[in-house]
């Protein structure tokens, strides 16, 4: 996991790129998507078009696979891309800034 450049976007959090797989669950259903960057507030997913094709509406819950569980509204989309708002606390958001900073670390030796 490394940390992107800002930019020059305005950004509470550090993004960091990441390879994780995850879901996008919504009803019941389990979307397959990867995880190109996180940050505290939200991530970057990339789906498969057909997987894609079964996501609905705005909302859903992301499942990080080997961490946790994040609610999260879609604030865009671009083809295969879309971007999630985690909607969460301000404390969490501090408490998985840390740990993706402490992760970060781990991964470039730090």
């Amino acid at each position: 996991m490394h940390i992107l450049d800002d930019d020059g976007n305005r950004r509470a959090y550090p993004r960091y790129s990441t390879r994780r797989h995850g879901h996008a669950l919504q009803d019941g259903h389990e979307i397959p998507c990867h995880l190109l960057d996180i940050s505290a507030k939200g991530a970057r997913l990339r789906f498969d078009p057909i997987a894609l094709s079964s996501f609905r509406g705005n909302k859903c819950t992301l499942q990080i696979d080997g961490m946790c569980r994040f609610p999260a509204h879609v604030q865009w989309r671009d083809r295969l891309d879309m971007g999630l708002s985690f909607q969460i606390s301000e404390s969490m958001a501090n408490a998985l800034n840390t740990r993706l900073a402490a992760a970060a670390a781990i991964s470039s030796g730090d």
